[in-house]
């Protein structure tokens, strides 16, 4: 994740060049964190990234939009490891979820 050197927080790129996915927590209590591995579980939360005191969780998964909202996996980030019945599960709960025959996942 890129940081200003001055402002030390990120900034956001535009939907169609794609990115990492990133997702805003209340709290550190709203995800209980990998089973009796605390610094894999710190390693997936990041704080102050666009403002002081923000907190996010990285879902290590790069994504992009196109010009007619759909969004596309671009790649896998940091890991070889890849659940996709979890990641169904997750985008099929949003009302913008289409799951493509060839196994492909769109989300608008």
């Amino acid at each position: 994740m890129w940081r200003s050197p001055r402002t030390g927080f990120a900034r956001r790129r535009k939907y169609e060049d794609g990115g990492e996915l990133l997702v805003r927590m209340a709290n550190k209590a709203f995800w209980p964190g990998y089973w009796q591995a605390e610094k894999a579980t710190e390693s997936k939360l990041v704080q102050n990234v666009f403002e002081k005191g923000d907190l996010y969780y990285r879902v290590g998964d790069a994504l992009r939009r196109d010009q007619d909202g759909l969004w596309y996996f671009i790649d896998r980030l940091g890991t070889q490891q890849f659940a996709p019945d979890f990641h169904h599960g997750l985008l099929h709960t949003h009302r913008g979820y289409v799951s493509l025959e060839r196994g492909e996942c769109v989300y608008y």
